[in-house]
């Protein structure tokens, strides 16, 4: 890595925050792609999202350089790049974590400067702390934009000569895209052509047609905006499991948006969802949509299916929602429900009732999704941190079991104490049978709490184990 840094910083004559990042996010994409960077060959294929200090620091460590035609540029404006094993077709988007610098900013020492922490951050935080990293697919012709060798052609209108198959070709005439209209430049003295912004799609509940007119484009946050989410950054970077993470995520989405209530859900199989934890109902609601059907009427259902968000004033869910809009509370006037996404996946679901229309505008709408990113993000850091924590469990308890089995020769002192590390590690209580001449015979028993060890070997007496008869094969 060293090495790759002082290459990179050789083309800039410096070293920055962005190289970095460049580099690892290089380095990261070839494990994942079980190839050695960097390459010496044009095997791989990058697509970077920006151009700048970022992409020399993933030139560097891929090998993948636009003079060698192993590198595009797609110019999103983000840092983030796609690299491709074109042997295979096999795809990977690695990009920053979206919350990245507020946590860098979060964790960096009083009286630090923000450019030494991300400089020390970006080369000192674990690949998972830093990046994600998805499968994804092409969605343009690989072997079209890799062209043959050799290839030429000479445009019918301007004469100029045209590699790499880009020509366009139309009844029989050649054109190079410039002719073509496809153009970035137009002859000194002529008009440019006026570009307007792509509309911004709504999102609204089912059956709720669109604004007749598209909004002009994304609205920026307002500087009170901006520190709300940090605010609520910090608190995320401060939750540490999925569960702690869930409770901040209800409690700041609610103080930040101005819900009077909310409740995040897991869906439990394709019939059924599970609401994990509720703030600001009435304790009836909690028991009443403790679990409840995948009722396509229902916004968080719709939300969920779909992998959208939802957003409804009360009129629009009396409309077309009639069942759900008879169940709210009294003061609700607009609901949202957006689902919490990682990897492509619904993580959750996120429902926020509302006292006034106002919440749903498309301005409140724009600040919403961004919150609801970063907290998406940091549950999956949450499931990441109990999936490694359970690992660990599970490794101790099988070292301590083996331990335990090497220990004695006393079988019953045996089983009593690999209860004793089941429970510990594990599980809430365990029991150990052994074979005997009548069946099963229950040998040891354990529970987390030492005062239901008795009761629970009461219910196991009294429901013993039995074996099922074998189901025969016909004939």
């Amino acid at each position: 890595m060293p090495g790759l840094l002082a290459q990179s910083a050789a083309l800039h004559r410096h070293l920055c925050p962005r190289q970095v990042l460049g580099a690892r996010m290089g380095l990261l994409a070839g494990q994942h792609l079980a190839l050695s960077f960097p390459r010496t060959d044009k095997r791989v294929l990058v697509f970077v999202e920006t151009d700048g200090c970022f992409a020399d620091g993933v030139a560097v460590a891929s090998g993948c350089w636009l003079g060698r035609r192993t590198m595009r540029l797609v110019d999103h404006g983000k840092v983030a790049a796609t690299f491709v094993d074109t042997r295979t077709a096999q795809a990977v988007r690695v990009a920053p974590h979206p919350d990245l610098r507020a946590r860098v900013q979060a964790a960096r020492p009083e009286g630090q400067k923000r450019w030494d922490a991300y400089m020390a951050a970006y080369q000192t935080w674990p690949d998972e702390a830093l990046f994600r990293v998805q499968p994804v697919t092409l969605t343009v012709d690989l072997a079209a934009l890799i062209s043959v060798a050799g290839k030429r052609a000479v445009c019918g209108r301007c004469g100029e000569e045209i590699v790499n198959e880009r020509e366009v070709r139309a009844g029989g005439a050649v054109r190079c895209r410039a002719c073509a209209g496809d153009t970035y430049w137009a002859p000194w003295g002529r008009a440019p052509l006026n570009c307007p912004r792509r509309p911004r799609a709504g999102a609204t509940l089912r059956g709720v047609s669109p604004p007749a007119e598209a909004s002009p484009g994304p609205f920026p946050l307002s500087g009170e905006q901006a520190h709300q989410l940090l605010t609520v950054t910090r608190a995320l970077f401060r939750a540490v499991s999925r569960a702690d993470v869930k409770r901040v995520i209800l409690d700041e989405a609610l103080r930040v948006t101005g819900a009077y209530g909310g409740t995040l859900v897991n869906v439990i199989d394709e019939q059924t969802l599970y609401m994990v934890s509720a703030a600001g109902y009435d304790p009836s609601v909690g028991q009443t949509w403790q679990r409840f059907p995948m009722n396509p009427e229902y916004p968080v259902v719709q939300a969920i299916q779909e992998r959208r968000p939802v957003f409804a004033t009360l009129d629009e869910l009396r409309a077309h929602a009639p069942g759900f809009a008879a169940l709210l509370q009294p003061q609700t006037r607009a609901v949202a429900a957006i689902p919490l996404m990682a990897r492509g996946e619904v993580l959750s679901g996120l429902t926020l009732s509302f006292d006034h229309e106002q919440a749903v505008t498309p301005e409140r709408q724009a600040f919403l999704l961004t919150l609801v990113d970063l907290c998406a993000e940091a549950l999956e850091r949450g499931r990441l941190h109990d999936a490694q924590q359970q690992a660990r469990e599970r490794a101790t308890a099988l070292s301590e079991v083996s331990r335990v089995l090497a220990a004695s020769l006393d079988v019953q002192e045996t089983l009593q104490q690999i209860t004793a590390q089941v429970i510990a590690h594990v599980a809430d209580w365990c029991a150990v049978y052994q074979p005997g001449e009548g069946g099963a015979q229950l040998s040891a028993v354990a529970h987390q709490n030492p005062a239901q060890v008795q009761r629970l070997h009461a219910l196991l007496e009294r429901f013993p184990l039995t074996r099922r008869p074998r189901a025969r094969s016909p004939g």
